[in-house]
């Protein structure tokens, strides 16, 4: 019951010295790598994720043409739902040092159903990456610029995208460049001067 006019949203930041120097990961052997960073929950998606890419794999197009690569802790519960994956997962655990994984894959899906602000997103836009994420995300990807937002459960929107990613090698290298730009704008310094700025106009 707060006036929506009372509230004011300042996006996180990212530190991009730390990602902008990697260089983009070329695709081999007709692979595409999809990652995945964050713990490996229910909330986080992965039950949906994994049931949609079952369907495109399904697809004689799409058939063993890409990989799924999961960064971080896996919760118990759900193992029984990786186990059911029809295309190939490689789970790498959590990894201290995440400087080093965005070069690893060429797309990130964040298909969270509950989410504050996933810095993942903006690591991997500073990374040069383009993003699929839903609006539970909290992201500031620009949809169809730098990647495509959907609705956390629309397993046709889900599919759709990342088919349209798979197949299309230049929209990928194009949206990844768009991600490396946007993300300029989003230091941690423009963040906390925006968050000063909030307490200057309060007090």
């Amino acid at each position: 019951k707060i006036n929506k006019y009372n509230l004011k949203m300042i996006p996180f930041g990212v530190d991009n010295k730390n990602f902008s120097n990697i260089s983009y990961n070329s695709k081999k052997n007709n692979i595409t790598k999809l990652g995945f960073v964050g713990v490996i929950n229910m909330r986080k998606g992965i039950r949906w994720l994994i049931e949609v890419l079952n369907i495109i794999n399904k697809k004689d197009k799409f058939k063993d043409k890409f990989e799924l690569n999961l960064y971080g802790k896996t919760f118990r519960e759900e193992l029984p739902f990786l186990r059911k994956a029809e295309f190939k997962i490689v789970r790498h655990g959590f990894i201290y040092n995440k400087n080093n994984i965005f070069n690893q894959f060429d797309i990130l899906i964040h298909p969270s159903f509950i989410e504050g602000s996933a810095k993942c997103i903006y690591e991997a836009m500073a990374a040069g990456l383009p993003i699929i994420c839903t609006n539970q995300s909290g992201s500031v990807v620009e949809n169809q610029k730098n990647g495509y937002i959907i609705n956390a459960g629309d397993s046709k929107k889900l599919q759709e995208k990342i088919e349209k990613l798979i197949s299309n090698r230049k929209l990928v290298e194009k949206m990844g460049i768009l991600s490396r730009s946007i993300s300029n704008r989003y230091t941690w310094k423009n963040y906390a001067e925006k968050v000063l700025k909030v307490y200057e106009e309060i007090y």
